[in-house]
């Protein structure tokens, strides 16, 4: 996997995308155990347009 560029991180940016895209952002962000939270930022893993 590693010679074809795939990492875990890849693989759930673009599953959550993927979640994103065909759920919303909503389902995507709980997918990804995202909480909300008052502490420190989290690592947004899908893409959206700002």
């Amino acid at each position: 996997m590693a010679a074809q560029g795939i990492s875990t991180h890849w693989l759930r940016h673009t599953t959550l995308t993927w979640v994103e895209r065909h759920f919303g952002y909503g389902i995507a962000r709980a997918y990804a155990g995202h909480t909300d939270s008052t502490g420190p930022a989290t690592t947004t893993y899908t893409w959206r347009p700002r």
